[in-house]
């Protein structure tokens, strides 16, 4: 057990630079966005402010996120306890089944909803028909690619 709570002492060493990295990326984000170094132009004030303050509330809670599980490994490099529990809840099985079977339902659920709502914009604007369609297109690139990936991942095989 000992060389498992190692490899995962690891493993949060480096999950915490990454998220030290991630949070001074939203940091900077959020100080170009408040400073108002680059405006948003796209024409009427309405729509730029609804923008600016999206962006900043996506850009605040993400650091609050990154932020809190930061904490929360660095609480667990600390403590034995917390290091175990960690540990169980990363690979508890019946969880990894859960979210396995959550992420298969969902790409389905979505490509669906992308595709009715094509249909629905098409009946009012071209630009966000086409947004939608091309959307829905990279989705389902993506996921013959991951699916690719997993096949060959789990049988072995080289990729063609």
């Amino acid at each position: 057990m000992e060389k498992k709570l190692n490899k995962m002492r690891t493993e949060i060493a480096d999950r915490t630079k990454r998220l030290t990295g991630l949070i001074a990326c939203t940091v900077v984000f959020l100080g170009t966005s408040v400073s108002g170094v680059i405006d948003i132009n796209l024409g009427n004030e309405s729509a730029n402010d609804f923008v600016a303050g999206f962006q900043l509330g996506i850009l605040m809670a993400l650091t609050v996120v990154f932020l809190a599980k930061l904490v929360n490994y660095r609480k667990a490099m600390k403590d034995e306890t917390l290091l175990k529990r960690l540990y169980y809840k990363e690979n508890d099985e019946r969880l990894a089944f859960i979210n396995q079977q959550v992420g298969k339902s969902s790409m389905s659920v979505t490509t669906v909803v992308l595709l009715i709502a094509a249909v629905i914009a098409g009946y009012f604007d071209i630009k966000v028909f086409v947004t939608i369609l091309a959307v829905t297109f990279v989705q389902l690139v993506i996921q013959l690619i991951l699916q690719r990936y997993y096949t060959c991942q789990v049988s072995g095989d080289e990729a063609e």
